[in-house]
């Protein structure tokens, strides 16, 4: 879904999530404690969600993260200059010895 949702507003979010879970506007408004209505406002933008702890039960009730629900970056996005710190960084840490070492040893050591 990274990608798809950078341009949709958190109401639009919320209903793209909620028709891939298969869930109808009343069983996720019961599972976070709201009307149907209300939800039906939030995912049409007639209504902002405004207080976090929506916010965080629609993203546990839709299974997803909050940078998800937010349309955020999440901090493993990979770019196009990511590699060249982090691959390196990988390489030597796996290339150490005593990390490589449990892995390398016998059944009898």
């Amino acid at each position: 879904m990274r990608g798809t949702t950078t341009t949709l507003t958190i109401g639009e979010r919320v209903a793209w999530y909620r028709r891939r879970r298969g869930l109808s506007q009343e069983v996720l408004a019961g599972l976070i404690g709201r009307t149907a209505d209300r939800l039906a406002k939030v995912e049409n933008n007639r209504i902002d969600l405004d207080r976090l702890s929506v916010i965080e039960s629609l993203a546990e009730a839709l299974d997803i993260s909050l940078d998800d629900l937010l349309g955020e970056p999440s901090l493993l996005d990979w770019t196009t200059d990511s590699g060249t710190h982090t691959v390196p960084a990988l390489r030597a840490a796996l290339m150490r010895y005593r990390a490589l070492a449990p892995f390398g040893r016998g059944t009898d050591a």
